[in-house]
C-alpha cells in the first residue's frame, strides 16, 4: 500500500483563534493518514483560548537565528548552486517590479528565511508545501519551493489578497495550484491574468454540528424577546457600527417587542461601538459579551434568533472579509442569518434561499431586512432548512478535504 504524502504547512502565525479552519483542516489530513509538519513565520505567546490538541508542534522561522538563515544560504549555495541561481534570479526579477525600499528589503529577508525552510523540507523529506494567506507567507515558500524541489500551493483568502496582495501572478505562476475560498476571488485572479485551469475554490473546512436547533427550540419564543446577535473581532469591516444603527430603525418600526442585540468579540472599535451605543440610546438594548471562547460559541449562538454580520469595506484600509466562517457556523446551528453582498458573502448567504442579504454600509438596508426576518415566521423557516442544505453540500469538511487532497495528490 503506497504511504501518504508528507505535507509541510505554512502560515502566517501559530497558534491563532481566528486562523482554527486550518487547525481543522491539518487534523482532517491527519486522520486520513497523512503526516504533516506546521511550519509559521512567527510564534504566538499569547495563545491560551486556541485548541492545539492533535497538532504537531509548529517551528516558527523567523525566531531562528539570522545567522542559522545566512549559514542555510551557503550550503545551498555549495550543494545546490543551479537551484539557487535561479532563485537568486526570481528574487531579482521581484525586486525590481515592487516598489519601495522596505518592501524589497522584506523580499530580502524572506529570501533569507527560505533558505532555512527549504533545508527544514528537504531534511525531514517533505513531498508538498502547502500555504494558508498569499502574502508572507506565500513569499517565502515560492523562494524556498525553488531551492529545495519540494512543489507549494497557496490558499488565498481575503485581505492577504486585497490588503497585503503583491506579486499576485508571479506566485501563482511558480505554485502547483492556486487555492482560493470563492468564486469572487477566483474571478479577480482571473482579471489580473493568472490562467483560470491553475485557479480553484476550496472552502474554508468546518465541522458541521451533529443537527442545528430543534423544531421545538424553533418554535418556543425566547423568554427575553427576539434576540439579535454578531460576533467577530471589534473592527470596521465587520460593520459593527452600521448593525447599531440598523438596530436603532428596527427598534423605532418594529411591533415585536422586546427587542435586543448581543454583540460578542473584543478589538480596537470597542470603545467608538461603546460611545454610538449612548449616543443612539440603546443601552438598555444592546450588551457587549466580550470575547467568547470557542468552546462557548456554539451554546451562545443557538440562544439566537437572528444572526447579523454587517461586513463592509473598511474605507481607510480597504481590508474586506471573504466568506466568514462565522456565517458558516451560524447558518450551520440552524440561525436564520443576514449578511452583506460584500465579497464572496453572497456565495453562502443566497438572498431569500439560505439567507437575506443587504447593502454593505447602508443601516436602512440592514434594517429592511432584519424586519423582514423579524415579522416572517414561514420564511425563517425556508431560510433554516435552505442553510443547512446549502452548507452541507457546499462547505462541509468531507466535500472541501477531498477537493484539497485531490490537488494534493495531483
Amino acid at each position: 500500500m503506497k504511504s501518504k504524502k508528507h505535507i509541510a504547512y505554512l502560515v502566517p502565525e501559530y497558534p491563532v483563534v481566528s486562523e482554527t479552519f486550518v487547525y481543522r483542516e491539518i487534523r482532517v489530513l491527519i486522520s486520513l493518514g497523512y503526516q504533516i509538519s506546521i511550519y509559521s513565520l512567527r510564534g504566538n505567546p499569547n495563545s491560551a483560548d486556541v485548541d492545539q490538541q492533535g497538532l504537531p508542534e509548529a517551528l516558527a522561522i523567523y525566531s531562528k537565528s539570522g545567522i542559522l538563515h545566512i549559514y542555510a544560504f551557503f550550503i545551498a549555495l555549495v550543494s545546490s548552486p543551479k537551484s539557487m541561481f535561479k532563485t537568486l534570479g526570481l528574487l531579482w526579477h521581484d525586486m525590481s517590479v515592487t516598489k519601495g525600499p522596505k518592501a524589497k528589503g522584506k523580499l530580502v529577508f524572506q529570501f533569507l528565511a527560505a533558505n532555512f525552510l527549504a533545508r527544514q523540507l528537504s531534511e525531514y523529506r517533505v513531498d508538498h508545501l502547502h500555504v494558508h494567506f498569499i502574502h508572507s507567507p506565500a513569499q517565502v515558500a515560492m523562494y524556498a519551493s525553488s531551492l529545495c524541489g519540494v512543489p507549494f500551493t497557496v490558499t488565498a483568502h481575503a485581505a492577504d489578497i486585497y490588503n497585503h496582495g503583491q506579486l499576485l501572478v508571479e506566485k501563482a505562476q511558480r505554485a502547483k495550484s492556486l487555492v482560493t475560498i470563492s468564486d469572487f476571488n477566483k474571478n479577480y485572479f482571473e482579471s489580473i491574468g493568472i490562467q483560470p485551469s491553475k485557479i480553484l475554490v476550496v472552502r474554508c473546512i468546518l465541522d458541521l454540528p451533529e443537527s442545528g436547533r430543534s423544531e421545538v427550540e424553533s418554535s418556543q419564543s425566547n423568554p427575553s424577546g427576539f434576540v439579535f446577535g454578531s460576533l467577530g473581532r471589534l473592527v470596521r469591516k465587520k460593520g459593527f457600527l452600521t448593525l447599531l444603527r440598523a438596530f436603532k430603525i428596527v427598534l423605532n418600526e418594529s411591533k415585536l417587542q422586546p427587542l435586543s442585540l448581543q454583540i460578542a468579540g473584543s478589538g480596537p472599535q470597542r470603545s467608538e461601538i461603546e460611545n454610538l451605543i449612548n449616543e443612539l440610546g440603546l443601552q438598555s438594548a444592546v450588551s457587549l459579551v466580550g470575547a467568547l471562547h470557542p468552546s462557548a460559541v456554539s451554546a451562545w449562538m443557538r440562544s439566537l434568533d437572528c444572526f447579523v454580520l454587517a461586513c463592509e469595506q473598511d474605507r481607510e484600509s480597504g481590508d474586506v472579509d471573504g466568506i466568514p466562517v462565522v456565517l458558516m457556523e451560524s447558518m450551520s446551528y440552524g440561525i436564520p442569518s443576514i449578511s452583506t453582498t460584500v465579497s464572496g458573502v453572497p456565495e453562502l448567504v443566497i438572498d431569500e434561499v439560505t439567507g437575506l442579504l443587504a447593502s454593505p454600509a447602508d443601516p436602512e438596508s440592514l434594517a429592511r431586512s432584519m424586519l423582514k426576518l423579524i415579522s416572517n415566521n414561514d420564511l425563517k423557516a425556508q431560510l433554516v432548512d435552505g442553510a443547512q442544505k446549502h452548507v452541507l453540500d457546499e462547505f462541509s469538511k468531507e466535500s472541501n478535504i477531498a477537493r484539497l487532497v485531490s490537488i494534493f495528490e495531483a
